[in-house]
């Protein structure tokens, strides 16, 4: 994933990948996000971009991004955020948990918060060709 590409050759990447795509092409994109600015993996990482480094640079290649959803967190640290930042969340996490258990509960709250996650997971398609 774009993690691993060298930061001045990943606008070439997205480029080419959208050369060889069709109107219809759905990208699934998984990336870290560091909830401390640290890299998750610096022996093995040339770049983790910010979510608003990679937007921008989807975007200009040419790329729309259609959703975003985390996966992977913490729940020691993600539940702290959570209680700290995003009262309704947290509850409904805690609910989940009671009733589904908390593999399931972190599952779905992991997907509408993305913000506690330490991946992401973007889903692109091509953005529609203006015509001047």
């Amino acid at each position: 994933v774009i993690e691993h590409v060298p930061r001045e050759k990943a606008h070439l990447t997205l480029k080419h990948a959208l050369d060889v795509s069709h109107d219809d092409t759905i990208m699934y994109l998984a990336t870290p996000a560091t909830l401390d600015g640290n890299l998750v993996w610096p022996d093995s990482h040339d770049w983790e971009y910010t979510r608003e480094e990679l937007a921008q640079v989807l975007d200009e290649q040419g790329w729309q991004v259609i959703d975003m959803y985390g996966v992977d967190a913490d729940w020691q640290v993600a539940r702290k955020m959570l209680r700290e930042t995003n009262k309704p969340m947290f509850d409904l996490y805690e609910t989940l948990r009671k009733r589904i258990g908390s593999p399931l509960a972190a599952a779905a709250v992991q997907a509408l918060c993305p913000e506690v996650c330490r991946d992401l997971a973007w889903i692109c398609k091509p953005k529609p060709i203006q015509l001047i």
